[in-house]
């Protein structure tokens, strides 16, 4: 049948985590233009800032996850605390 995939790459190095949305490979009948992402990343700690395509965007931090709004971003960055 038909499908669409997506590569989600995560990268950490010590000081921040990037996570990448790579563009969508694939079709499939009914399939929307643009897909909106929510994350929910467990973290040893509370982040210091979270930026999705350069803009720092609001989050939660909660039993070790920090949640945040993606939306049709491609790059969010976590900067962990001092």
């Amino acid at each position: 049948g038909e499908r669409a995939a997506t590569h989600f790459e995560m990268v950490d190095n010590g000081t921040s985590c990037t996570i990448t949305i790579a563009d969508r490979v694939g079709s499939f009948k009914g399939m929307t233009d643009n897909r909106t992402y929510s994350a929910n990343v467990r973290l040893a700690a509370a982040p210091a800032s979270v930026k999705v395509d350069g803009a720092d965007v609001a989050f939660t931090y909660a039993d070790d996850f920090a949640k945040f709004e993606i939306g049709v971003g491609k790059v969010a960055e976590i900067v962990y605390s001092a």
